[in-house]
């Protein structure tokens, strides 16, 4: 609620409600290093694996993304947020979306929340901390949306 009250989503009957530009990013590992840490070694590894699934859902969801700061920096976007406009069915009380069967809240796709699915799918990407859980938007990936947002108003 505060995250999009500060931009005007929870203001009702506003349809000029937008913020464009929007940009994330996250750091590309570095190459593995033979060094005498361990440690250091399988972290780095396990972050390689981590940013190559990570690579392999942006492509396979078409993800707009482009590599920035001598191949360092990977930023996905850029996206937009916008109200969504009130169509006829809307306004006959039917928004029942037949794709998305008798629970509409039971994929991001589904969900009729303010984040579009793009955006929303770039935070799940750059939340995966590792391979086997797959992507996930947790806190983190939140707060660095409305750090964003908080620096579109600045």
């Amino acid at each position: 609620g505060e995250l999009f009250a500060t931009y005007g989503f929870a203001t009702g009957n506003n349809i000029l409600d937008s913020v464009e530009g929007i940009v994330l990013g996250l750091r590309i590992p570095g190459p593995i290093h033979d060094n005498d840490n361990a440690d250091t070694t399988v972290e780095t590894e396990e972050r390689l694996q981590v940013y190559e699934a990570q690579m392999a859902l942006i492509k396979e969801h078409s993800i707009p993304h482009r590599v920035e700061n001598d191949g360092h920096v990977l930023l996905l976007g850029p996206f937009s947020l916008h109200r969504k406009l009130p169509t006829k069915s809307d306004e006959e009380g039917d928004t029942h979306d037949e794709t998305c069967g008798d629970d509409p809240d039971n994929t991001p796709e589904c969900s009729e929340g303010v984040i579009p699915d793009d955006l929303y799918r770039a935070l799940s990407f750059i939340g995966m901390e590792n391979v086997e859980e797959g992507p996930v938007v947790s806190e983190d990936e939140l707060e660095m949306l409305r750090d964003v947002l908080t620096r579109k108003l600045e």
